[in-house]
């Protein structure tokens, strides 16, 4: 016998092994255990999907709308401070570098004031 028929003969063996196994039975109980462990999970889908639904979803949307606002108003905010800090900073600029009046008014307008 060389390699190929042994290998050959082997798995012959194993697929023939297959039909010598007896059928398994399956608990009688199995298919009845299933069913009310899925009603179960059904059951307590609802129960948390409702509590979501009902609670968490209007808390979160007011959660969004009032950072929405507050964000707004600190943007608001910040525009007008930073008008400012950016006037001190090219009068700042301009004096140190003893920049011309016709220079300082095109960084104003660079920066979009």
């Amino acid at each position: 016998m060389n390699r190929e028929e042994k290998i050959r003969e082997e798995i012959e063996k194993t697929l023939n092994a297959s039909d010598k196994i007896d059928e398994l039975e399956a608990n009688p109980f199995l298919f009845t255990r299933l069913k009310s462990e899925i009603e179960r999970l059904e059951n307590t889908e609802n129960k948390s999907s409702a509590i979501s639904n009902g609670i968490l979803k209007p808390v979160a949307l007011l959660f969004f709308v009032l950072l929405n606002i507050f964000s707004s108003f600190y943007i608001v905010n910040s525009n007008s401070q930073t008008t400012v800090t950016k006037q001190t900073y090219l009068s700042a600029i301009s004096s140190e570098y003893n920049l011309n009046q016709t220079y300082n008014s095109q960084l104003n307008k660079l920066i979009g004031e």
